[in-house]
């Protein structure tokens, strides 16, 4: 299953491959993948290997982590499930806010 971080690493590919002017059938042939693949990739549909994710940071000449930067999900704000970021966080956060620990007060009531 594919996640929205995957898509996330794939828009920041191919943001990155258009501001250097890197042809989609350049980099691909860079990275020995099939150009379907690579567009994959870029589109989030498929989940893109650490070792090409290295390469490909190698050849636009950034590192690996710059593919990670960035607030994940500003290009999409869906999951894969349809539920949308905002309204997942507020879940995490209702969840989180119930099982917290009761704050026990030391100073003077």
């Amino acid at each position: 299953m594919v996640s929205i971080v995957d898509a996330h690493i794939g828009s920041r590919v191919k943001r990155t491959r258009e501001l250097r002017n890197v042809a989609l059938c350049e980099l691909a042939a860079a990275l020995e993948t099939p150009v379907w693949q690579l567009e994959l990739f870029e589109r989030g549909a498929a989940r893109m290997p650490a070792t090409v994710l290295v390469a490909c940071g190698l050849f636009l000449k950034v590192r690996p982590s710059f593919f990670l930067e960035g607030r994940i999900g500003r290009e999409r704000r869906a999951c894969d499930r349809g539920v949308t970021l905002a309204r997942r966080n507020i879940c995490v956060l209702a969840f989180v806010t119930a099982f917290r620990r009761p704050q026990i007060s030391r100073g003077r009531q």
